[in-house]
């Protein structure tokens, strides 16, 4: 289990959030995320197939007020990721 507000590196982020799918598949989509992925015509099944398969290239920040990680790189990845055809 994470302690909150620890600091995480990006090859550690990856690997957690792999495993939240991989093992729990515990993947709650917030307001926000399902009309993104509407606006985008994302798929669940896309989406986990970038939770499973992308990698995090920059730390998470730890947000106090919503105690929880943001990732702000992995935004930017995932738009430019899905120009292409997913595997």
């Amino acid at each position: 289990m994470l302690r909150r507000n620890k600091r995480l590196e990006p090859d550690e982020t990856t690997r957690v959030i792999r495993d939240i799918v991989r093992l729990t598949g515990n993947v709650v989509l917030s307001k926000h995320c399902r009309t993104r992925m509407k606006e985008r015509n994302l798929t669940i099944d896309d989406l986990l197939a970038v939770l499973s398969n992308g990698v995090v290239k920059e730390p998470p920040e730890y947000s106090e007020e919503h105690e929880q990680y943001k990732l702000r790189s992995w935004t930017i990845q995932l738009i430019a990721e899905r120009q292409q055809p997913l595997p």
